[in-house]
């Protein structure tokens, strides 16, 4: 429930209420609505009496009462994404006073933001007319949902992120040989360092955005085009914190290494001490 004390006092912990705009919520709020292909977003963070917007695209607002909140709902279900293609159509939703009247709102969407267990806020966005979600808009919102909780998380673990970043490594490679071969090879030139090996984007987001790690080194089985958005992601959350990002592939002729985000690519196979200094290791 809104009201309850262990989640209010998780809320709190974060001292994020009535804090001055981070550019990292901005850009990760621009990024939702552009990828969500909606006119309106937020960070929502859910006080007791109120709905407080953290970062807000396309409301001249920052918080709303609570009795107005279209993310109450998320304390009546266990599902951690509501995405409601027509809310007239809801019941959940259709004699809400934003849906019955100005602005007509038609379309919600939202992920639930959770920090110890308890539900803090939401990514949340809003449109004017009926909207349906691509499988790919599905997935980044979850992947933004999950950068986001990470960013909220550091607000209170900030000594153990910076002291992960130093002396680790994601390596995004869905081949079990590959990856082990590149991280054999990778700790005989840097056995001090920690490599992290993830076999999808997702999960590799969640990695990097809660490690911070030095380097992200990413295996491209073909194109190259899948991690697109989580590179983009991971600079629209992290900025100049972002790490140093580093394609490999067999066929390095085929990847534009500025149009898919990265630092470096390399051939394969890889030349380990080049790779190692391009990383500045």
């Amino acid at each position: 429930m809104r009201a309850n004390a262990e989640r209010l006092d998780q809320l709190r912990q974060l001292a994020i209420l009535d804090s001055s705009p981070e550019k990292i919520y901005d850009d990760l709020t621009t990024l939702l609505v552009r990828s969500l292909d909606v006119p309106i977003g937020m960070v929502n963070l859910l006080d007791a009496e109120r709905d407080w917007f953290k970062a807000c695209v396309g409301l001249p607002m920052s918080q709303s009462p609570a009795d107005a909140s279209f993310c109450e709902v998320f304390f009546n279900t266990a599902a951690d994404i509501v995405i409601v293609e027509d809310t007239s159509k809801d019941p959940r939703f259709a004699t809400h006073p934003f849906v019955a009247g100005a602005p007509f709102v038609r379309f919600y969407a939202a992920a639930r933001l959770t920090v110890g267990q308890q539900t803090v806020g939401t990514l949340c966005v809003y449109d004017t007319k009926p909207h349906q979600l691509s499988e790919g808009q599905m997935l980044d919102l979850q992947i933004l949902a999950e950068a986001a909780i990470h960013v909220l998380e550091s607000r209170k673990l900030p000594s153990a992120l910076e002291t992960g970043a130093l002396r680790s490594i994601v390596l995004m490679d869905s081949d079990p040989d590959s990856s082990r071969a590149l991280s054999e090879l990778i700790c005989l030139v840097k056995p001090d360092f920690t490599i992290d090996v993830r076999r999808d984007w997702p999960s590799a987001m969640t990695a990097v955005l809660s490690t911070r790690p030095w380097a992200v080194i990413a295996d491209l089985k073909m194109a190259g085009l899948d991690s697109l958005a989580a590179i983009a992601s991971i600079r629209a959350v992290l900025g100049d914190a972002a790490p140093i990002m580093v394609a490999v592939a067999v066929d390095i002729s085929k990847l534009d290494v500025l149009e898919l985000g990265y630092d470096f690519v390399f051939g394969k196979p890889v030349e380990i001490a080049s790779l190692m200094s391009a990383i500045g290791c």
